[in-house]
Parts: C-alpha cells; structure tokens; sequence
C-alpha cells in the first residue's frame, strides 16, 4: 500500500494518513525502547567493569579509580544514563521504567561471564522471570494510542504543568520528600522498616524521571523549534535533578546499610516503579486510553519483581558464604 502511494497509483486519504501517523508513533515506540535496552546493557557493563576493578587488586599505595577498568566502566556507566535520558523523549516513561528487569538480567549474565560467579538454578530462574517480566510489559503495554500523542510535545507539556491536579501532585510529591528526610533525623523509624528509605528514595526517583523525561522532550523539541522559554524549563530540570539525585544516593545507601538485599532491592524496584508509572499518569497522561491494561501490567512488575528477588536473595547467600568462609580462615 505504501510503495502504491508513494508510485501515485493510489489516493492517500484522511485514513491513509492515519495509518502513516500511527507507523510513525511506532517507529518513535521502537527508537525509545531500543534506545532505553542499549542504556541498560551499557549501565550493567559499567557497573560489572567497576565491580572487577575493586577485585583486582592494585599495587600497593596505588586506588582502585586510578585503574584504566574503572574508569572504562564509569565511562560505560554515564554513556548508559545519557541514553536512558534520551529515551524518554520517544517513548512514555511506564513503559521504559519497567525494562529495570532487562538491566537486572544482563548484570547477572555479565557476572557470570565477566566476574566467574557460578550459574546457580535459583539465580538462572530469577534472570529469566526478569526477561519474561520485561518481555511482558512489551505485550501488554497499549501501543495502539502511542501514535495519537503519548508523547507530548513541549506545548503539550507546558500547558499539563498549569493544571491542578498535576501541580497538586508535584507539590505533594516534594511533601512526602520533606517528611521522610524529616522522620529520618528525629526518629530511628528507618532502623525498624526499609520502607522509610526506599519510599523516601523512590520518591525522589519519581521527580528525577518526570525531570529526565520533561528535559528530554524540551530537548527534542528544541532542536527543531528554538524558543527562549525552554531555557526556563531547562533550568528547573538541572535544579531538581541535582536535589533528587543526591537523595537517592544518601537514602538507597542507608537502607542497604541496615538491611539485606533480598529485602532492599525488590521492594526498591517495586516502589521506584510505582512512583514512575503513577507520575507519569498524572503528568504526561500516559495510560488515557481503551486499549490500557493495568492488570497485565500490574502482573509483568510481579514477575519481574519475583525475578529480582531471586537474584538478590542468591547474591546475600553467596556474599555471606564468603564472608563466613574469610572469618574461619586463620589470621
């Protein structure tokens, strides 16, 4: 039908447009997604990278970030968040943030092969219910709209950031925050229950990926209409990354500080999820549409969380059998 059109041997009509405005959407889905799977590949190289680079021992006197491996791999690291950045500006953020199962099973293949840790059955089960989690989110995920305008424009997005109920979220979202930083210092509730830290942290996560993805699209669309207001934006992008990100490092350490990682990491990914999709709901309106399937969704985040917490739960196992064995070695 296409080459017929393009041949002048067919009449493109009101619906012929259509269907090239929903290939179009498509193609903008597929360049986002590919975009957002070479970011997470990317970020688990260069996590693996730095990981060798602290078994490696170097000489004595010398550090670990002087080595050319870490800096390969914190080079591989910013290479895979500049791309995750990018990807929100093709494709909606509750679709992408789901693919954390993708980066999830990549990392513990890449272990495998880079770092000699041995293949159990309970971690190969973990890493392939994170592929089918992420293969899942793929299915049910209602692509059929992506071309009507799930991603906005920046006059879209402008005009989304006046209304009432997305300014009520923001502003809520900056509340729980505050709460939650000020539980943290005149109470030891954080001691007793990961879910201070992580809320805390997802939280913020939650700001710092309607951040990414409003600068991504200010971004995209500056590139083909320069406008002097996107500066503004810009700058409140920069602001509230450098709060946020801070944030995440401070409390996601905390909680790994007072509890294990078979606690700590699914319910992280959980939270951190829920956060994105919620806002991304209330923001860039993602989920308006007949052909949603939150049920499908809902249940791919469980597969892919059940995933992640094998995984976890075999890393703790086989960090304390090594601590356990360094203890009874004589001094």
């Amino acid at each position: 039908w296409v080459w017929r059109v393009l041949r002048g041997e067919e009449v493109l009509t009101m619906a012929g447009l259509n269907i090239i405005d929903r290939m179009a959407g498509h193609a903008t889905l597929i360049l986002g997604v590919l975009i957002a799977l070479s970011g997470g590949v990317m970020v688990s190289m260069g996590m693996t990278l730095q990981k060798k680079a602290h078994m490696v021992k170097p000489k004595k006197k010398s550090s670990v970030f002087v080595t050319p491996l870490w800096w390969i791999g914190s080079a591989s690291l910013g290479i895979g968040e500049l791309l995750n950045f990018v990807a929100f500006a093709f494709a909606p953020a509750s679709l992408l943030t789901p693919l954390g199962g993708w980066s999830v099973a990549i990392a513990g293949l890449l272990a495998i092969k880079i770092l000699g840790e041995r293949p159990s059955r309970t971690k190969m089960i973990g890493l392939a219910l994170c592929i089918c989690g992420t293969m899942m989110v793929f299915a049910v995920f209602p692509m059929q709209h992506i071309g009507d305008g799930v991603v906005m424009t920046a006059v879209e997005l402008h005009t989304r950031f006046f209304k009432r109920g997305v300014f009520r979220y923001l502003m809520g979202q900056l509340v729980l925050i505050g709460l939650g930083i000020l539980l943290d210092q005149i109470s030891d509730f954080g001691k007793k229950s990961s879910m201070l830290y992580l809320a805390t942290c997802s939280c913020s996560e939650g700001l710092s990926v309607i951040a990414a993805k409003t600068g991504s699209i200010f971004l995209r669309d500056s590139v083909r209409e320069w406008s002097t207001a996107h500066l503004s934006y810009f700058a409140v992008v920069v602001i509230v990354l450098a709060v946020t990100l801070p944030l995440q490092v401070v409390f996601i350490n905390k909680a790994m500080a007072e509890f294990g990682n078979t606690e700590v990491v699914p319910r992280h990914y959980v939270l951190f999820t829920l956060f994105t999709i919620l806002g991304a709901q209330v923001v860039f309106k993602e989920f308006d549409s007949d052909k949603a399937n939150p049920i499908g969704l809902v249940f791919a985040i469980m597969t892919t969380t059940a995933g992640v917490h094998l995984v976890a739960s075999e890393d703790e196992q086989a960090k304390t059998a090594g601590d356990e064995f360094e203890s009874e070695l004589p001094a």
